[in-house]
């Protein structure tokens, strides 16, 4: 018994140890190009007299209803720079077909470079497109930017990908795990941004690096659009702990970095450790019961052993 007990725990040992150790160094590999997602909107025409009639098609919206709107100063400063007397509410289609509006010109509160801006009850989906007003008075952009503020939004969602079953296991045991990271950067801005630069890396403290992230710069991102790429990356052994995904986003206003924490568990590698513990309980337990059957039956023996002396001293004092 103790001897198959032993073998079980060993063969546990060492098929953690053939999962485990092997830790490969880590490393990523870019397997999807930037993807441009968001608002989208295409005008029929580029530019128009107030009165004239505009069609403007819209997409890549997720609110039920929009805003359009005529705006000047390129809408930079966003609703403040359109002519809210002139907007129109638009039911966004969310069955597949085309959602388009045709609106009439009106008046800017602000000079031209104009701009039409499509926009959700929260601002939180925004969409703008250059237009030309003719006829419009053209004045110096007033930048609506506060130097501050972020221009872009970041967000970093690590998921286990583990490739095939021989992966899964070693992941389940804390062995090297392939991550698969998804990295989002949205343009909150009214204007296109074109010189964000990504850097990002995995490390199991604020200052520690397990790998870097082989991020491509999303190049231009229009406004209220969102860039997104995905990267696969390999976590060396023991993957289990904390790890933060950091993503920094720079060159376009301030910098923004965001972290994402991840705790992996590997439920393999705890319980084969819980069979190993109470495989080593069951032996000590044997061992001590074991030791306490010996001990009894030599007490056993010892006293049986000192009866027959005894009953043999009794025989011959009555022979004598």
């Amino acid at each position: 018994m103790s001897r198959r007990l032993v073998r079980v725990a060993s063969r546990l040992v060492g098929l953690a140890l053939l999962v485990v150790v092997p830790a490969a160094a880590a490393h990523a590999e870019q397997v999807q190009q930037p993807v441009l997602s968001g608002p989208t909107i295409t005008l029929d025409r580029s530019e128009a007299a107030v009165g004239e009639n505009v069609r403007v098609s819209i997409s890549g919206f997720e609110a039920a209803y929009v805003t359009v709107s005529v705006c000047g100063n390129e809408a930079r400063r966003g609703s403040s720079d359109c002519s809210t007397t002139g907007s129109v509410s638009v039911e966004v289609h969310h069955d597949g077909t085309e959602t388009w509006t045709v609106f009439p010109v009106s008046t800017p509160p602000f000079g031209c470079p104009c701009a039409i801006r499509v926009f959700s009850s929260l601002n939180d989906e925004v969409g703008v497109v250059p237009f030309t007003v003719t006829g419009h008075p053209v004045e110096p952009v007033q930048s609506g930017r506060d130097l501050n503020q972020p221009l872009v939004a970041v967000s970093v969602e690590p998921l286990r990908e583990p490739d095939g079953v021989i992966a899964s296991l070693r992941s389940s045991l804390g062995g090297p795990t392939n991550y698969a990271v998804e990295v989002v950067v949205k343009n909150l801005t009214s204007e296109v941004l074109s010189n964000v630069a990504l850097s990002g890396s995995v490390g199991r403290g604020e200052s520690d690096e397990l790998a870097a992230l082989d991020l491509v710069d999303p190049g231009s991102i229009g406004p209220g659009q969102s860039s997104t790429q995905t990267v696969n990356v390999m976590v060396p052994s023991p993957t289990f702990g904390t790890f933060n995904w950091r993503v920094t986003a720079s060159g376009a206003g301030p910098s923004v970095t965001t972290i994402a924490t991840a705790r992996p568990r590997p439920w393999l590698l705890i319980l084969a450790v819980l069979a190993i513990v109470l495989i080593v309980a069951l032996l000590i337990i044997r061992v001590v019961v074991l030791r306490r059957l010996r001990r009894a039956a030599s007490a056993q023996g010892d006293a049986t052993l000192d009866d027959r002396v005894a009953g043999e001293h009794g025989v011959t004092d009555l022979a004598a």
